[in-house]
């Protein structure tokens, strides 16, 4: 069994700094608290991997799980589970519902690479 949790607040805006950081390490080895946005770069220019295809590999793999999941590959993989959330309501304030997650999230058919290619970068310069 296996479960994913959302950990990018973690470090998005803040580089990790709210959190515990070890001396030596900022000193020594500061990438080890870089974030993905960092590290996605870094692995980038490393093995010089062009932003075109990134974009074709990211849209391919959206394209991949779409079919995957509209096949039904993924029911037997995934468990559907009722759970709180918090949102916000722009009359009401902070609210809560009850929620049944039973798919990946993160899936978004219609993917291509047209779309993708147009997407601003998230780093400036990148």
């Amino acid at each position: 069994m296996a479960g994913g949790v959302e950990s990018i607040s973690c470090v998005q805006n803040e580089a990790n700094k709210h959190m515990l950081a070890d001396p030596w390490l900022v000193e020594h080895k500061p990438e080890i608290y870089w974030n993905m946005l960092q590290t996605a770069e870094q692995v980038a220019k490393r093995y010089n991997i062009a932003r075109e295809r990134m974009d074709q590999y990211g849209a391919q793999s959206q394209q991949r799980a779409t079919a995957a999941l509209e096949a039904g590959k993924f029911k037997d993989e995934i468990v559907s589970v009722t759970t709180v959330a918090g949102f916000a309501d722009p009359v009401m304030g902070l609210r809560t519902k009850e929620v049944t997650i039973s798919n990946d999230e993160g899936i978004r058919p219609g993917t291509t690479y047209e779309a993708v290619s147009g997407i601003r970068p998230a780093i400036p310069g990148a």
